[in-house]
């Protein structure tokens, strides 16, 4: 073998060997982040959506749903604060 072949070959397993994991993978990770959510057992909390899709434009905005005993209590678009009727999302 050449010296520029061996080093290449060096440089090439290197690369090779740094590409691999370090930590858990996402599946392992969701396990991980669905457990802590399981032993938090959280009654209330909130979070933010959007929705992206070929529907009305209101569909497609930001959104803030609010969540209490594992039900939808309040749903308003970000920007407006503007709450969203409940027969979209009841």
């Amino acid at each position: 073998m050449m010296p520029t072949s061996r080093w290449s070959a060096a440089f090439l397993c290197l690369a090779l060997a740094a590409c691999g994991s370090t930590g858990p993978s996402p599946l392992d990770q969701l396990a991980l982040a669905e457990g802590r959510w399981e032993r938090s057992g959280p009654e209330q909390y909130e979070f933010e959506l959007r929705v992206v899709c070929f529907c009305p434009a209101e569909y497609a905005e930001w959104h803030r749903v609010r969540v209490a005993a594992g039900a939808i209590t309040d749903l308003v678009t970000v920007e407006t604060q503007a709450p969203v009727p409940s027969a979209r999302w009841a």
